[in-house]
C-alpha cells in the first residue's frame, strides 16, 4: 500500500499537481507516523472492523 501511495504521489509531483501531491505526502506522513508512535496501523484496524462488521468467524475460515 505504501508503495502505491509513494509511486501516486511522484507521479503527481511529476504531472504538476502540487497541491494533491502535498496533501497525499500529509496524509502519508500522518499514517506512518501513527505506527511509528502509537503502534495503530490504519489498514490492520479498518480490516479488523471490516471482519467484525461481517459477522465471519474463526470456525467459519476452517
Amino acid at each position: 500500500m505504501g508503495t502505491a501511495l509513494l509511486l501516486t504521489l511522484a507521479g503527481l509531483f511529476a504531472a504538476g499537481a502540487d497541491t494533491a501531491a502535498l496533501v497525499l505526502g500529509i496524509l502519508l506522513l500522518t499514517a506512518c507516523a501513527s505506527v511509528t508512535v502509537a503502534n495503530f496501523c490504519v489498514p490492520s484496524e479498518l480490516m479488523a472492523l471490516w471482519e467484525r462488521r461481517s459477522g465471519r468467524t474463526m470456525e467459519a475460515l476452517r
